[in-house]
């Protein structure tokens, strides 16, 4: 049984189904789910189907976690990974979209400090 791959799989499908994104307007919240925003398939697009397979890969991975360890893994490994992936994908095409060349470049800038300090730290005693 593998124990973390089976939680993980809890916490994908429950949280499936509760609130993604929102706007607290003062008494008027409004919030979207994923099972929500696989609903918009219908409306904007095929590719919007996919987010199905979501929740179908986690239950899966959920029910393979019980009986092969190294399969519930590799499982694991591919739906969590594809979620993660379109995440990032999906966050920077907003981003892109409602953000100013600024902050991009600050983002670039911070990374390329962050891999410099990883870089220089790996290569060399200025860290003891």
């Amino acid at each position: 049984m593998n124990l973390a791959v089976a939680v993980g799989a809890i916490l994908v499908v429950v949280g499936f189904f509760l609130g993604w994104v929102g706007v607290d307007l003062g008494p008027a919240t409004f919030s979207v789910s994923g099972w929500q925003i696989a609903k918009l398939a219908r409306t904007y697009g095929v590719h919007y189907y996919v987010i199905y397979l979501l929740p179908i890969g986690a239950a899966l991975a959920g029910v393979v976690a019980l009986a092969d360890k190294r399969a519930a893994a590799k499982l694991g490994l591919v739906v969590g990974g594809s979620f993660l992936l379109w995440s990032l994908v999906e966050v920077s095409r907003f981003l892109w979209r409602t953000t100013f060349i600024g902050l991009w470049l600050t983002v670039v800038g911070a990374l390329v400090l962050l891999i410099a300090g990883f870089a220089t730290k790996k290569s060399s005693s200025a860290f003891d």
